[in-house]
């Protein structure tokens, strides 16, 4: 019974690390002085551990300024 355990518990950690695509949600947001706009990008990533997607996911929040205009990106990990 305790290698029943054991066994199972090796395949649930297992399946906690594997490799699988991700999708990304990134809320963009535009402001200007002819009018503001927002939208949903989605980014796909292929085959990659939720740990690593998740800090590319982070790594596409965006703030920018220039000119009377600004864009902002926020994203998370779905």
């Amino acid at each position: 019974m305790k290698k029943v355990i054991l066994v199972a518990a090796v395949g649930v950690l297992a399946l906690a690390s594997c490799k699988k695509d991700r999708t990304c949600s990134c809320m963009v947001t535009v402001e200007s002085t002819l009018g503001n706009a927002s939208f949903t990008q989605d980014t796909i990533f292929v085959d990659m551990k939720k740990s690593e997607a998740e800090d590319k996911c982070t790594s596409l929040d965006v703030s920018y300024s220039s000119g009377g205009e600004s864009v902002t990106s926020v994203c998370e990990l779905k």
